[in-house]
């Protein structure tokens, strides 16, 4: 099982969070110099909700971040990508937070996710599939698309494809919600171009599902706060500055999810899931 922890960021992380990287100060340090206002006075973070009683209660957060190389965490100094500053970030917030999946990656203690690197929406779904039983996370943070989109794979029916995977993880993993990102920027404008695509795709089906009453956020990595094409290590995947713009983005999603009521007590995990 994976563990809680509490140890500060590494010392890259920090000097990003803390003094800011290529203009990254503006968007990360205010919200890290405020956090230990958080609960003790009124002030709010963009795009934070200050926790409500029932949120508190509600506030055991089993994630399984879910993807490619993005959430694998390729290109960061410390192998973490997005996922321990969230982590840090949630648990500041006062949540109780586990990252869960079948891989281990990056230095962070609780290192657990379910991201595969070169792999298509298809062949994470069929890893999730291995996996999501297991571990029964309450809360997914998909970012998936990106190799389709590098390896021109049937982007007509990305959205398609992701919609199917969704539909298998609220289906293995009852009760579950899904934070779904829109794909990043690419340095190639032919791989963009596809990008593009996909997240118009994104956009409908999640307006879609939350339509129908499916426990759904979609948080934009597009946007002005998002990572930039400076902001990316090789032209796809995300350097630190470009990994933090994305752990507050995700922060931002979860906590409308929280806010909304949907993440519910994670279910329990059997004995051998549990050892």
């Amino acid at each position: 099982m994976a563990h809680f922890h509490r140890r500060l960021c590494s010392k890259v992380t920090s000097h990003c969070l803390t003094h800011g990287i290529n203009g990254i100060e503006p968007i990360i340090a205010p919200q890290i110099k405020l956090l230990p206002q958080i609960g003790q006075n009124k002030t709010k973070l963009a795009g934070y909700h200050e926790a409500s009683r029932t949120d508190r209660a509600r506030s055991h957060l089993r994630i399984m971040p879910l993807g490619g190389s993005v959430t694998y965490g390729s290109e960061s100094t410390d192998g973490n990508g997005y996922r321990r500053i969230l982590q840090e970030l949630l648990m500041s917030d006062g949540h109780m937070v586990e990252m869960v999946g079948s891989r281990k990656a990056g230095s962070m203690e609780n290192n657990d996710n379910e991201g595969w690197r070169g792999f298509r929406i298809d062949q994470i779904t069929n890893k999730a599939k291995a996996s999501v039983p297991r571990f029964l996370p309450n809360l997914f943070t998909v970012n998936a698309g990106s190799n389709d989109c590098v390896q021109h794979f049937e982007i007509e029916t990305t959205g398609k494809r992701l919609s199917d995977m969704l539909e298998y993880l609220w289906m293995a993993s009852s009760g579950s919600t899904i934070v779904l990102s829109t794909l990043l920027p690419n340095l190639d404008g032919k791989i963009d171009s596809r990008v593009l695509r996909a997240n118009e795709q994104f956009r409908e089906m999640a307006k879609a599902k939350a339509a129908q009453g499916r426990k759904i956020v979609i948080v934009d990595m597009r946007g002005p706060d998002g990572p930039q094409i400076s902001d990316l290590a090789d032209g796809t995947h995300p350097n630190d500055v470009g990994y933090a713009k994305m752990a507050t983005i995700w922060r931002r999603g979860i906590h409308e999810a929280v806010h909304k009521d949907f993440i519910q007590e994670p279910l329990q995990l059997g004995p051998r899931d549990i050892a």
